[in-house]
């Protein structure tokens, strides 16, 4: 079983979905995620989703006093 790490369309969001509850949803349902990433642990899931928010966030440029 694979954790997946998606979004769905039109959102900005990441989410961590569990095995289990993927199995769950319809195909339908599963239609509306996108992006999906496969990982074999949770903490591996999590960690890549950490990741890719941190990447997101703007830069902290130096201020240089002239």
């Amino acid at each position: 079983m694979s954790w997946r790490v998606a979004t769905k369309v039109g959102k900005g969001t990441l989410e961590v979905i569990d095995p289990d509850d993927w199995a769950h949803l319809t195909t339908e349902q599963q239609d509306t995620y996108q992006g999906v990433n496969l990982f074999q642990s949770e903490q591996e899931a999590d960690k890549f989703a950490a990741a890719q928010v941190d990447a997101a966030k703007p830069a902290r440029g130096k201020h240089l006093r002239v």
